[in-house]
């Protein structure tokens, strides 16, 4: 690695930290970030007090872990307002560099993945031409030795010998030869690899097992807000049943 690219390296590093550390300091230092820090510690201690049981004549704690609630969830949103605007500069800034990295690398990429296509079709076409000619090799394998075998048989049979001629006969006809294999084509250089990625289409999807077959929650539940008890016969009669529930808002 060349000297500049340590520099820029070692000043991007740098940078990360150093961002890190002011905005942990800028937050740190707000007197209204320590205020609503401190009130949210007290309210959750005394949340952790509040027991809501089942059984509860008077309500009381109900009460109280309602008010407690809506005690907490105004800390909460204060807290969340209060450190919005930071968020959202941050947010836009790190879209801003992602956007410079992107169109930095985009024809670089394109070009990588265009090439990378191309390499593989390379490789694909000389496979099939690997195994195409190792089956021509081992065909012509066997028709050799299977007209060896005939001949050698007609020759036995010319002596008189019927029998032996008649198991080389039965040899030829279940033949089997060994494999051929030849040795790819495709070359072999430093620092690349080939790797066997198996991959898969749907033929036809009513065939599919029922536990390959995956449920469209989303679908069912956007139509479950809107028919409610409807969507039992809607989505298919039997197939799921729905119900209410109380939530509390607030």
């Amino acid at each position: 690695m060349s000297t500049a690219l340590v520099s820029i390296e070692a000043q991007a590093t740098s940078l990360q930290v150093d961002l890190k550390n002011q905005i942990e300091a800028f937050f740190t230092s707000l007197p209204e970030l320590k205020s609503l820090v401190s009130m949210s510690e007290a309210l959750v201690i005394q949340s952790k007090a509040i027991k809501v049981g089942r059984n509860d004549p008077d309500d009381s704690n109900y009460r109280a872990a309602t008010e407690q609630t809506q005690a907490l969830k105004s800390v909460v949103d204060e807290i969340t307002e209060l450190f919005e605007p930071f968020a959202a500069g941050l947010f836009k800034a790190h879209r801003t560099v992602t956007k410079l990295r992107g169109d930095n690398l985009a024809a670089a990429e394109a070009e990588v993945k265009r090439l990378k296509t191309e390499r593989e079709g390379f490789a694909a076409e000389q496979e099939r031409m690997r195994r195409e000619a190792a089956q021509k090799a081992q065909q012509e394998a066997y028709e050799r030795e299977q007209a060896r075998l005939m001949e050698e048989a007609r020759q036995v049979a010319a002596t008189g010998n019927a029998a032996a001629a008649e198991e080389i006969l039965e040899e030829a006809v279940n033949l089997e030869v060994a494999p051929v294999v030849l040795p790819s084509t495709v070359p072999q250089i430093q620092g690349t690899s080939f790797r066997t990625a198996w991959e898969w289409e749907v033929v036809d999807h009513t065939k599919l097992k029922k536990e390959f077959v995956k449920i469209d929650e989303v679908a069912i539940g956007k139509i479950v807000r809107s028919m409610h008890k409807s969507a039992e016969t809607l989505v298919g009669d039997g197939a799921i049943r729905v119900w209410d529930k109380q939530i509390i808002v607030g």
